[in-house]
C-alpha cells in the first residue's frame, strides 16, 4: 500500500501498515509506522498531525483508504512514529443529533443525516420503504442503521418464499463518500483456495447451544404449535425450548431467534487482496476442512511489510446485519424478569445506545442491560457505577460469586470480566455477549465473546441474581 499525506508519497519512510475493518468495528482503520529521527540528518524530519488526512493507494494507483488521523505515538528510542487513522464512518459513529423522522425512506434519512454531519454520500441503496421514529441524542450511524433495520424488517417479513435469503444492509466509505450496500455481496473472482493462496486456516464447530425445536404456548401455557428444523434434528438429535407468546411481540421473529444451529467460527490467513473487506462474502475452497462455498467476512486485517501483503480473515457462516433499535422510553429495569426475557428487554432498551461514558461505558452498559433480570445489576445501574473494579468489589460485598474464568462455568446472564478488571460484558448463553463497543461507541450484541481483544479472567455469577 502506498501512503500519501499532503500530496507527498511517504511510503519509503513507512515500515509496516495494517489496514483493517470489521462488521462490529464499523469504521475502517489504518495504522502505519514510519521512521523519524531528528538526530539522523539523512532522514527527512517528516511531521504528521492529528486531524490531518492520509490516503492509502494500491499499487495501481487506486484509492483504497481516506481518513483523518486520530492518534500519534512517538518512540524516540526506536526512531518510530505510529499513526492511527479512521475513515469518515468514525465521524458518523461519534457525532450525535436529535431528529424526528416521519414517513421517510432510509435513503432520504441517510442523505439528511450526512448533510447535517458534513459527510458526502455516494451510492445509497434504495429500499422504497417508509419508516418513522424519534432519534434522541443518537449518532448518525445509529440513525441510518435504525432506518435500514426497520426497512429490512418490512422487506423480509413480506417475502413470498421463506427460504429466500434476508435482505441486509451495511455502511462503507468509498473514499470520502458514504455508500450503503447490500450486506454479504459476493466479491467476484476472489477465491481462498488451500492449494493456491491460503497460508493457514482454523475452523471450529460446536452444538453445545443447539436448539432445533421450539414449543409455542399462549399466555396461559397452552401449546399452540411447534417450530423445528428437521435437518438439524436428523443430524444432531432433538433439543427443545419453549416460547410463551405475548401480544406485544412478534412470535415468528422471537421463535426464529430461539432456534440455534451449530455455532461455527473460522479464520484464514491468505495472500492479500485489496478487494476483500468485512461485510462482503468470498468463495472458499478448503477440502481438508470440508469447506467449499460462499462465506461472509466478519473482519479483515491486511498487513503490508517488507514488500509483502497478507490478510487474516475472520469468517462468518451466516449473513448478519448490525441491527439497530431502541426504545423511546429507555430506563433501568427492576431485576425481576427471567434471564432470557430480561436480556431481551435490556438489549431492546439499550442496544445501539451510546453510554454516558462513551468508549469507557462497559460497566455502565452491563448495569443497564442486565438491570432487567439481575437485582444486583439493577442496583449497580441505579447507583451509577461506571468502573469495573467497583462492580467486582460490589458483587463480592453483595454475596454474588466472583469466580476465576472457566468457559465451562459460564451461564446465560453471567458477566465476563477481562484483564485486570479492564472490561466487562454479559454472556448471551450462545458464545456471544452484550456490552459496550468502544469502536462503535454504543451497546452491541456480538456473537463471540473472545473477539474483544482481551483475555477473560473472571466470571460474576449474575445469572443467579
Amino acid at each position: 500500500m502506498i501512503i500519501k499525506h499532503n500530496g507527498t508519497d511517504i511510503s519509503k519512510l513507512v515500515k509496516k501498515i495494517t489496514w483493517s475493518g470489521a462488521r462490529l468495528q464499523v469504521a475502517r482503520k489504518l495504522i502505519f509506522d514510519y521512521v523519524q529521527d531528528a538526530r539522523d540528518h539523512n532522514l527527512p524530519n517528516y511531521v504528521i498531525n492529528n486531524g490531518e488526512t492520509v490516503y492509502g493507494y494500491d499499487e495501481d494507483g487506486n484509492l483504497q483508504f481516506q481518513g483523518n488521523v486520530y492518534s500519534i505515538e512517538k518512540n524516540t528510542q526506536e526512531s518510530n512514529i505510529t499513526v492511527t487513522a479512521y475513515d469518515n464512518l468514525f465521524i458518523l459513529c461519534r457525532s450525535k443529533t436529535t431528529r424526528k423522522f416521519t414517513n421517510m425512506t432510509p435513503e432520504a434519512i441517510t442523505q439528511a443525516v450526512c448533510a447535517e454531519m458534513g459527510i458526502k454520500t455516494g451510492n445509497i441503496i434504495e429500499t422504497g420503504k417508509q419508516v418513522s421514529f424519534i432519534a434522541a441524542e443518537k449518532t448518525g450511524y445509529q440513525i441510518i442503521m435504525r432506518a435500514y433495520t426497520d426497512a429490512a424488517k418490512q422487506i423480509n417479513n413480506a417475502k413470498s418464499n421463506a427460504n429466500d435469503p434476508d435482505v441486509l444492509y451495511h455502511l462503507v466509505m468509498n473514499g470520502d463518500a458514504l455508500d450503503v450496500i447490500q450486506k454479504g455481496t459476493l466479491i467476484e473472482k476472489v477465491t481462498a483456495d488451500q492449494y493456491v493462496n491460503v497460508e493457514n486456516s482454523n475452523y471450529k464447530e460446536s452444538i453445545e447451544n443447539l436448539v432445533d425445536v421450539v414449543m409455542i404456548t399462549d399466555e396461559q401455557g397452552n401449546v399452540t404449535g411447534y417450530q423445528s428444523n428437521e435437518d438439524w434434528i436428523k443430524k444432531y438429535s432433538m433439543i427443545q425450548d419453549v416460547y410463551k407468546s405475548s401480544p406485544k411481540a412478534n412470535t415468528q421473529e422471537k421463535v426464529k431467534a430461539m432456534l440455534k444451529g451449530p455455532e461455527r467460527t473460522g479464520t484464514i490467513d491468505v495472500l492479500g487482496d485489496y478487494r476483500v473487506k468485512s461485510s462482503y462474502s468470498i468463495t472458499i475452497k478448503d477440502i481438508q476442512a470440508e469447506l467449499t462455498g460462499k462465506f461472509w467476512v466478519k473482519s479483515d486485517s491486511h498487513t503490508f511489510e517488507n514488500g509483502m501483503h497478507f490478510m487474516r480473515l475472520e469468517i462468518e457462516f451466516e449473513n448478519l446485519m448490525n441491527e439497530t433499535e431502541w426504545s423511546d422510553g429507555n430506563g433501568v429495569g427492576t431485576g425481576k424478569l427471567p434471564v432470557s426475557k430480561g436480556l431481551t428487554a435490556g438489549y431492546k432498551a439499550w442496544g445501539g445506545v451510546t453510554m454516558d461514558n462513551g468508549q469507557n461505558g462497559c460497566a455502565e452498559a452491563v448495569g443497564k442491560v442486565g438491570s432487567y433480570y439481575s437485582p444486583f445489576l439493577a442496583q449497580e445501574a441505579n447507583a451509577g457505577v461506571t468502573g469495573v473494579p467497583t462492580m467486582v468489589s460490589d458483587a463480592q460485598d453483595s454475596g454474588i460469586a466472583v469466580e476465576s474464568f472457566d468457559p465451562g462455568n459460564l451461564q446465560k446472564g453471567d458477566c465476563i470480566v477481562y484483564g485486570d478488571n479492564d472490561h466487562v460484558v454479559i454472556y448471551d448463553g450462545s458464545g456471544g455477549y452484550y456490552g459496550n463497543s468502544s469502536s462503535a461507541n454504543h451497546v452491541v450484541h456480538s456473537h463471540d465473546y473472545t473477539d474483544v481483544g482481551m483475555t477473560p479472567t473472571k466470571i460474576i455469577k449474575t445469572s443467579r441474581g
